[in-house]
């Protein structure tokens, strides 16, 4: 009964779950349903898109100047004019000698070549870092920065081990690492006993060889060698001091026997009484020769006392009381056994250090490779860096480029027929003879000066993505700020080289801009002075002439805050034919304004489009127009 109660009550609070859940995905369903978004038409949302050209301003001068300077070595063939002849634009001024111009052309065309090499390489490479995907977590050992870092420590490890010198460069006296040839520093003096061992000065990363061990097991059988990491003064050399050694001079032997080496850091060895040595035999030859010839010998027991035990005073180096330890000693008792005399150990720690130089030599040659077959990943961080330093290096190559085009663009009109004209209206002003060796100061002045005293002129600036359509003879649009009335010019000369800043107008701040002159044809409603509006058409027809805006305004343009992105594609919120949203996928073009993307299909003028941000916006809400 109990259990029929039960199964009842869950029964019962499933339909309840069942149905508040129910209640809420339908009540969602609802909301959804009856949901509103406003909606917009495209066409009046469209910022259209007249490419108007480039855009800048200046001051309307009266002064304008054409400085030539000679290019390279050309040498000039003819002068047409004289100081003070009068010239206008487009007059003939001198003839270059076009044999070197042609020579001048030939090297210029390897210099583009090699450019073009560049650009491409580093265009290549721009274009594979876009493709890499960064890695999650900074310092992963397959990164880029992580691979040269790691080369750079494990280089580092190599040359401590490798590279120092055997002995420190201040003070010869003290050893970095030590093998069979090495002298101790009381070679001379010591008798090698566990009182007075050999000492061998060295530094505190100091490591021995094999052959050093091998020579201490043999040559040195027997001997004691003290390693001691010496005190050094300001200048580097190490630091000594006397002390007293207890020796017997008689047996050559130190007081303290055969005692243990001491490992670590040594105490000084105490001073010992003299002491009875026991009795020993002596062996001597009896009187007389057996018959064989061979000697009789006899044991004569003889007692002897050590009465000349002594203290002699050595110099000795000063330990280094802020590293521990700072000495040890090692004998044939205690030394290790080479397999070859290459073997390496830490002096003060003891620790072989061979297989160590062994890995570290192994790695670095599998991190060498992994950087040698660019398998290095790079961190968002790093990535994008990365890109915008090969961005930067693109943008360099291409601004180069494009000044060795107009170089050449100069002097292949110069072959063409090797004679500049002027570029002003005006009277020349000065002329220079490059040929006479009292005219120093001239070599390094302008070939020729020509100053205008008629009309006006203006300067304006082009951006370097339109510069191969800019040149002497494309037409301008001056506006006055002052009458609002607009003026035709002609450009008449483009530097070859970008200003420092776009100080004429502005534009796209990602991209250098080259100033230009124009001459104002009708000048008479201008003054000196006046500031003006310069639009370069931007595109123009056969003969330069502008094009009328009717002919080319039908792109469609809209704010980028309307297209939203999904898994790499671009999509608006539109009406469908039933009046509720759908999700329409588009393809995008070029950005203008920094703000109005091109849309090239998949969207129209006379679609809805809603603003695709807010929790309503969804597939399937129903719309309304904002102007309804």
């Amino acid at each position: 009964m109990k259990i029929k109660k039960i199964l009842a009550v869950i029964v019962s609070l499933g339909i309840v779950v069942g149905a508040t859940v129910g209640g809420i995905y339908g009540y969602q369903a609802y909301q959804d349903k009856n949901t509103v978004v406003e909606v917009i038409s495209v066409s009046d949302i469209n910022w259209g898109y007249y490419d108007g050209g480039e855009t800048s301003y200046g001051m309307v001068t009266n002064d304008s100047a054409q400085e030539i300077f000679l290019e390279g070595n050309n040498q000039v063939e003819e002068v047409y004019v004289q100081v003070g002849d009068e010239v206008t634009i487009g007059e003939p001024l001198f003839k270059y000698d076009t044999r070197q111009v042609e020579i001048d052309i030939r090297r210029k065309a390897l210099e583009i070549s090699t450019l073009d090499n560049d650009l491409a390489i580093a265009q290549h490479e721009l274009g594979e870092l876009r493709k890499k995907t960064p890695v999650d977590v900074e310092g992963d050992e397959r990164t880029a920065a992580y691979l040269e870092t790691r080369i750079d420590q494990i280089e580092a490890a190599i040359d401590k081990l490798e590279a120092q010198p055997q002995k420190d460069p201040r003070d010869a006296n003290i050893y970095n690492y030590i093998t069979n040839t090495v002298v101790p520093y009381n070679y001379s003096t010591s008798a090698g006993t566990q009182a007075d061992p050999y000492i061998i000065c060295c530094n505190q990363g100091a490591y021995v060889y094999g052959s050093f061990f091998n020579k201490l097991r043999n040559e040195w059988r027997g001997k004691y060698v003290k390693f001691v990491v010496v005190k050094k003064d300001s200048s580097g050399k190490m630091l000594t001091t006397v002390k007293d050694i207890i020796n017997s001079s008689e047996t050559g032997e130190s007081q303290t026997g055969n005692q243990k080496p001491n490992v670590g850091t040594d105490s000084e060895a105490p001073t010992l009484p003299d002491r009875p040595i026991p009795d020993r035999p002596v062996i001597t030859p009896s009187q007389g020769e057996r018959a064989d010839g061979a000697h009789t010998y006899e044991v004569i027991k003889e007692q002897r006392y050590s009465s000349a035990t002594s203290t002699k005073k050595v110099t000795v180096p000063v330990a280094d009381s802020s590293v521990s330890p700072n000495t040890v000693t090692y004998s044939s008792n205690n030394c290790p056994v080479p397999a070859n005399s290459g073997e390496m150990w830490y002096v003060f720690s003891g620790v072989k250090i061979t297989a160590e130089l062994d890995r570290l030599k192994a790695e670095l040659a599998v991190v060498e490779k992994r950087q040698e077959q660019n398998e290095g990943a790079y961190t968002k961080t790093e990535l994008a860096a990365a890109i915008a330093e090969k961005e930067d290096e693109v943008k360099k190559l291409n601004i180069s480029r494009q000044q060795q085009e107009l170089q050449m663009q100069s002097l292949e009109s110069a072959a063409a027929n090797g004679i500049v004209y002027a570029t002003v209206v005006g009277h020349v002003k000065t002329l220079n003879d490059m040929n006479d060796e009292e005219n120093e100061s001239g070599r390094h002045a302008a070939f020729m000066v020509v100053t205008s005293d008629d009309g006006l002129y203006v300067s304006g600036s082009v951006s370097e993505l339109k510069l191969d359509t800019v040149m002497p003879g494309t037409m301008v649009t001056a506006n006055s700020w002052d009458s609002g009335q607009s003026f035709e010019a002609v450009i008449t000369q483009v530097s070859e080289y970008p200003t420092q800043n776009n100080g004429w107008g502005d534009g796209n701040p990602n991209v250098s801009y080259y100033q230009y002159t124009a001459y104002i044809q009708d000048s008479l409603e201008l003054t000196n002075g006046e500031y003006v509006d310069l639009t370069i058409g931007g595109r123009s027809g056969e003969n330069g002439e502008l094009m009328e805006e009717e002919e080319f305004s039908d792109s469609l343009y809209i704010e980028k805050a309307y297209v939203r992105q999904e898994d790499g594609k671009s999509y608006c919120m539109i009406a469908g034919e039933d009046g509720r949203l759908k999700k329409q996928y588009v393809l995008t073009g070029k950005t203008v304004w920094g703000n109005s993307v091109e849309i090239k299909a998949g969207l129209s003028e006379e679609d809805r489009i809603a603003f695709p941000y807010g929790k309503n916006v969804k597939e399937g809400v129903l719309v309304s127009d904002e102007t309804e």
